[in-house]
């Protein structure tokens, strides 16, 4: 199982119904991908994730969701 080393974020647009995120997922090896993600803030609750690599297994989605909103609290200090 490949172990996320860091999420750098590019964008984040946030609106009251939701945020629109942007950035790059970075795995152990140096594999990376970059990703889209809709957060629905008021439901606590993702509507999209996508990753530019196909990549169906190998890694905890909820790790990189969780990594997402650490990044997004950083990104806004």
């Amino acid at each position: 199982m490949l172990q996320i080393s860091e999420v750098n974020l590019i964008s984040v647009d946030k609106s009251e119904e939701s945020w629109e995120i942007e950035g790059e997922v970075i795995f152990e090896d140096d594999l990376s991908s970059g990703f889209a993600a809709s957060y629905l803030a008021k439901e606590d609750e993702w509507e999209e994730l996508s990753l530019e690599l196909e990549m169906e297994e190998g890694f905890r989605m909820s790790v990189l969701k969780d990594m997402i909103l650490s990044a997004i609290e950083e990104y806004e200090e």
